[in-house]
């Protein structure tokens, strides 16, 4: 054990001596070869000026240049924490002083020091100096590359306009034409009486055989279809099943076929028995096609599915998905039969013209066909979107527009029809190259877009299938959180790969389109800033990490630490918001550090732009400053009674820059913290929730004015949230028209449900004066006739005789 022990610790110190001296090596500024590289720079850059690169030449200097830039960027980064290390401790010495005698020693290390400093700069300057070069010469490289993509392309032709051109092209195409049609006789006439027999049985040997594999093929595809494919009982299946009975589906129509034409194609070239023949060119290349045939209309078979609604993949009427396999399936076999004839006039040397004279018929295919399935998708939407005819009588005035399908087939249109125009006028190479690749696009946009349902769809099944979320009460709102967060990871790598895809499909390499998303994921420059996507995404996921802690902190303390404390609510409250205001700057600290931003750059930066941003954001922050205020002095708090110009609520929450008003008819009232600090306001339980009500009530002329006030404080002590002290108390208003006016005063521990004490001291009172027969007088008026008085009216009259 002690040996095992003793071992273990001599490797790790071996691999800790090795790692250092990899580590110095690296930082060695000596081991950068200034000289070969400026050789091998040069030879490049005689190459591109001579114009004598080759395709592999350009690929062999392009990985060159990109294995030199990641070496110098890795070099120029050490070289420039030497410099700022060296510089700190000439910063540590300090400027020598003039005029005073300094000690030899740090004399010595400043001198050491700066001559250290300069060949380490000049070094840096050297590497950034080639930085620059090999930038040039990527730059150079591409538009070489470019050169020999699109050179072909844009070189003009006999334009087929041209009667004269056009009628001697297809007097040229009926010669091809007549010898692939005569290739068959040609080719057994050029073989050898005495191998012809041989020949013969060779092919009937390999029909035999394929007739044969066709029995076993027709059971191994039923089986397939049976158990994978489309199952008319299944009335919903969900898409990433959809997706596996698509894959069977193409797998028994459409991988087995292309294995018979495969096995043909293999047969053909390993037995050289049409040698090199028209036909045997013929056959390879119909082979060839036919197998891409049915790979294309095996697709657009599955995709659309045109007799099982159910399994569609895409969405769309019977009809439209029955028309939309036929129409496809009639292109593929158009376009194959086009493809075929160009590719054999390349392959067997056949004049120019008749290479372009097919080229432009391709085109046309190609172009007719698109602007056919264009329509066709254009009036599906139309359909799928059709508004009835009542609203459409209706909304007059809104249908003058042009819709969106109609634009679009207008567009698509006019793009089509110049881009086969191209063909007509001299260009057939570039007007077959947009048109291909249109397809391929359209093409490879509908698999990813099918391969994006169908992983995520897998990915979610996946996640709510696994052990842990069955602990977990799965809702709608659980399963479409998961489905945002799934789409929104996914989504943008699937587009960044689509994109990358695309690009290289029209002509741009993939190896600069890799070199530039290195630089743009492990950083560029801007001026002097560096930027890097990766340390931006990561300093992203730490202000959000960052941010989840302090939530958690925050919960935990208001449901536990402040719970269990003699604190009051709203001093809760103001804490928390503290809290939460605090782990907010922690939080954008620590993303900043982890993105890579120099903080003494970052204060520099702040202070250059605090006018702009003062003027800028005065009133952000006039608000973030009376948030802090109002949190620390505290003029009202989560839960108070307030009246604010005019408006009277709750205060349900104080926010750093706003604070959140509950109207008692159930609105919020959102009000800057400005606002509020600069406005007076009327807070009902400021110092505590004590409030005074008080009830008016009138009795007739003649009630025992006494026994009234002995009844209202009865009712007014009887009642539970009444308090005693202070005592209610009555008030002899005022003596009014028609009544002696009493207001009965008192006190309620509680704000909140002194609401209804009024409410029941009136329920109270009315029920006593009923009851002791006190009269609550209406408004009355007496009226006298001329001198004469009504004395028994006059109550204070028939008072004073009486006495």
């Amino acid at each position: 054990m002690i040996k095992l022990f003793k071992t273990a610790l001599f490797s790790l110190f071996f691999a800790g001596i090795c790692l250092v001296s990899a580590h110095a090596a690296d930082n060695d500024i000596s081991s950068i070869d200034f000289n070969r590289i400026n050789k091998q720079l040069e030879k490049i850059d005689n190459a591109l000026k001579n114009d004598s690169l080759t395709s592999d030449k350009i690929d062999e200097y392009i990985s060159y240049l990109s294995e030199q830039d990641a070496d110098l960027g890795s070099k120029r980064k050490n070289l420039n924490k030497d410099i700022q290390y060296i510089q700190k401790q000439l910063d540590a010495l300090g400027e020598p002083q003039e005029g005073a005698a300094e000690d030899k020693v740090i004399t010595k290390q400043r001198t050491a020091l700066s001559s250290e400093l300069t060949a380490t700069d000049r070094v840096l300057k050297e590497a950034d100096l080639l930085t620059v070069k090999i930038e040039d010469l990527n730059a150079q490289i591409l538009n070489a590359r470019s050169k020999k993509v699109y050179g072909d392309l844009i070189t003009k032709q006999s334009a087929l306009i041209n009667p004269m051109v056009f009628f001697n092209s297809l007097k040229l195409y009926a010669i091809f034409f007549w010898d692939i049609t005569k290739s068959p006789i040609d080719w057994y006439q050029s073989v050898p009486k005495e191998n012809r027999s041989y020949t013969i049985l060779s092919i009937v040997s390999m029909a035999l055989i394929l007739i044969a594999a066709l029995a076993v093929a027709i059971i191994l595809r039923k089986y397939i279809l049976n158990h994978w494919g489309y199952k008319e009982d299944i009335e919903l299946p969900h898409f990433s099943r959809k997706v596996v009975a698509a894959v069977a589906v193409a797998i028994a129509r459409g991988l087995i076929p292309d294995a018979f034409v495969g096995a043909c194609m293999i047969w053909m070239v390993s037995t050289k028995i049409f040698g090199d023949s028209l036909l045997g060119h013929l056959l390879i290349i119909t082979g060839f096609s036919s197998f891409l045939a049915i790979i294309e209309a095996t697709i657009s078979r599955v995709t659309f599915a045109p007799h099982y609604q159910q399994w569609r993949l895409i969405n769309i009427p019977n009809d439209k998905a029955l028309l939309f396999t036929r129409v496809i399936f009639l292109f593929v076999i158009c376009n194959a039969i086009a493809t075929i004839q160009v590719i054999v006039a390349q392959k067997t040397n056949y004049p120019v013209d008749t290479v372009h004279f097919l080229t432009m018929v391709s085109c046309a295919i190609k172009a007719f066909f698109l602007i056919w399935i264009i329509k066709i998708a254009v009036d599906t939407y139309r359909e799928m979107n059709t508004v009835s005819v009542e609203q459409t009588s209706e909304n007059d005035d809104e249908t003058d527009s042009l819709d969106s399908g109609f634009k679009i087939m207008v567009a698509s249109n006019l793009l089509l029809a110049t881009t086969f125009g191209l063909s007509l006028v001299g260009y057939p190479e570039l007007s077959s190259f947009i048109l291909r690749n249109l397809i391929l696009s359209a093409i490879i946009c509908g698999v990813f877009e099918l391969f994006r349902r169908a992983f995520i769809d897998i990915l979610k099944r996946l996640i709510l299938a696994s052990p842990w979320m069955k602990t977990i009460r799965v809702t709608k709102r659980n399963i479409s959180k998961i489905e945002f967060w799934l789409t929104s990871l996914i989504n943008p790598v699937l587009v960044l790969t689509l994109i990358f895809i695309l690009l290289n499909l029209w002509g741009l390499p993939g190896d600069f389109m890799l070199q530039m998303g290195k630089k743009l994921l492990f950083g560029f420059k801007i001026g002097g800033v560096q930027i890097s996507l990766i340390a931006i995404a990561f300093g992203i996921l730490v202000f959000f990490i960052s941010l989840t802690i302090v939530k958690l902190i925050k919960k935990n303390l208001a449901n536990n630490v402040f719970n269990n404390m003699d604190i009051d609510d709203g001093i809760k409250h103001s804490l928390v918001s503290g809290i939460s205001f605090v782990g907010f700057i922690i939080s954008t600290l620590l993303a900043i550090i982890a993105v890579g931003v120099d903080l003494t750059n970052l204060a520099f930066i702040a202070g250059a732009l605090s006018v702009g941003i003062g003027f800028g954001l005065q009133d952000v922050i006039k608000n973030l400053v009376s948030g802090i205020i109002i949190l620390f002095e505290r003029p009202f708090k989560v839960g108070d009674w307030v009246i604010m110009n005019g408006t009277e609520g709750k205060i349900k929450q104080i926010n750093i820059r706003s604070t959140e008003m509950e109207s008692f008819n159930r609105t919020s009232v959102i009000v800057p913290n400005a606002t509020l600090l600069s406005s007076s306001i009327v807070n009902l339980t400021h110092g505590d929730n004590i409030s005074r009500q008080s009830v008016s009530v009138g009795v007739a002329y003649g009630s025992d004015v006494e026994k009234v006030r002995k009844i209202l404080l009865e009712c007014a002590l009887n009642h539970k949230y009444v308090m005693k002290n202070p005592a209610p108390y009555v008030l002899f208003k005022d003596f009014s028209d028609s009544s002696l006016n009493f207001e009965l005063r008192c006190y309620t521990n509680d704000i909140w449900k002194g609401w209804v004490v009024p409410s029941d001291l009136r329920f109270t009172i009315n029920k006593r004066f009923i009851e002791e027969g006190i009269e609550i007088p209406f408004p009355q008026i007496v009226v006298h006739s001329g001198e004469k008085v009504a004395q028994e009216n006059q109550f204070y009259a028939l008072k004073k005789g009486e006495q």
